[in-house]
């Protein structure tokens, strides 16, 4: 059974309420990858966190930004009268707020949950508010936010198959061990049973499931997630060694096959990497190698859990150079990061050195640093291309005003 296929019966379990976790057994940043595939084919946003610390914030906001939930509270609360939903909500518009409150207290018959009260009580004033405050609004009501998400869902279920909504995927952003997983699984376990129709995921390294598997006592916690497990085929790295040898790197070595292993590399990526071996070891082009470089890099990043999804390849920013709108090679546009990727002879041509450092500055002024690596180094030298990109990560956060010097930025690979 392939990994979509077990997604598939997972998702069919949650439509009957059956609590249901993804354990998706891979390398972060792979399963990462498998969970936003299935998701895209389904249509569906992924709500990606590090912690279930406000992820029910996380995720409501997201629905809230997909649909109008106040006027999906109206038309529900009309169908539970047996009006018309339309003439219902131009009747419900034109209440003054004591009506509204007595017909709270008179008229309506069934338990009135905080949810939906907020909602419609929100329709009629013709206040907006942004997806970030309508979750806050919505769950202050509750002492616990997950019967938040429960209420949502008896209001919005006919009208919004749950199977419509966002996806939550627990991704670490850090290297995990089997403490990690045991601290958090009464919490994925608790989502389950108390919202079991959300479509929710874990991704777990192969390491620390098996030793999870081996050393932790049985529990109901235990037994849900083993329930849910889906083992995500990978590549070893003796495989990925070979592959690489096989698109004519002979003595490749074995440390660069070992980080692809660790990041789950799939074929997608070993391909770009032997089209990046083929271009950087035979007479192509510089520009044909530069752009085999570029691929295998923005592919590979995806695999990284601090990376992924935050690359633009060949983006365009908002200003020019020279003639033309600037445009980079790869881009972190929330962390103003700039990759570019030099060829083995660039810097043998003094216009094409005259030029990249023009660029430089013109970035650096910008806001924008710049990290630059010789093409055959993307993958000669990946774990300390790799380990440079995420000191940069770590260091530029979003908001944090930053300064560098520009000679700094003018180093080839190193």
């Amino acid at each position: 059974m392939s990994v979509d296929q077990a997604l598939d019966r997972h998702d069919i379990r949650r439509r009957y309420g059956t609590p249901t976790v993804s354990v998706l057994i891979a390398p972060i940043g792979k399963g990462g990858q498998l969970w936003h595939r299935w998701a895209q084919g389904k249509n569906r946003q992924v709500v990606s966190v590090s912690t279930l610390c406000g992820a029910e914030q996380r995720w409501l906001a997201t629905l809230c930004s997909q649909e109008d939930l106040t006027r999906l509270a109206v038309t529900r609360l009309a169908h539970e009268l047996g009006q018309d939903a339309n003439a219902f909500r131009c009747e419900w518009f034109r209440k003054t707020q004591g009506e509204r409150e007595q017909f709270w207290q008179s008229v309506y018959k069934q338990p009135v949950t905080p949810a939906l009260r907020t909602l419609c009580d929100l329709a009629a004033s013709g206040d907006t508010l942004s997806p970030h405050d309508l979750a806050v609004r919505l769950l202050e009501s509750y002492a616990d936010p997950l019967a938040a998400l429960a209420d949502l869902d008896s209001i919005l279920r006919p009208l919004y198959p749950a199977e419509s909504g966002p996806v939550l995927l627990l991704q670490p952003d850090v290297a995990v061990d089997v403490a990690w997983l045991v601290n958090i699984a009464p919490g994925l376990t608790q989502w389950a049973f108390q919202v079991p129709q959300i479509a929710l995921a874990v991704i777990v390294p192969p390491p620390v499931w098996q030793s999870y598997l081996m050393h932790t006592p049985e529990s109901r916690s235990k037994a849900l997630l083993r329930e849910g497990a889906v083992e995500c085929p990978h590549f070893s790295s003796h495989e990925i060694l070979q592959r690489l040898i096989a698109a004519g790197w002979s003595n490749a070595p074995h440390p660069v096959a070992q980080v692809l292993a660790e990041h789950g590399a799939d074929e997608g990526v070993l391909e770009a990497a032997a089209q990046l071996v083929h271009a950087t070891r035979t007479n192509t082009a510089p520009e044909l190698a530069r752009s085999a470089a570029e691929r295998f890099l923005f592919d590979f990043l995806q695999l990284v859990p601090e990376t992924a999804g935050r690359w633009e390849l060949n983006a365009t920013l908002d200003f020019s150079f020279g003639h033309r709108p600037m445009e980079v090679d790869l881009l972190a546009r929330s962390r103003r990061l700039v990759i570019e990727i030099d060829g083995y002879y660039h810097f043998r041509d003094p216009d094409a050195y005259r030029r990249d450092r023009s660029k430089d500055y013109l970035l650096q002024k910008h806001g924008y640093v710049v990290l630059r690596f010789l093409a055959e180094d993307v993958l000669c030298q990946l774990e300390q291309v790799r380990d440079r990109i995420l000191d940069a990560w770590q260091h530029f956060q979003p908001g944090v005003e930053t300064q560098w010097k520009y000679n700094a930025m003018n180093s080839g690979s190193g």
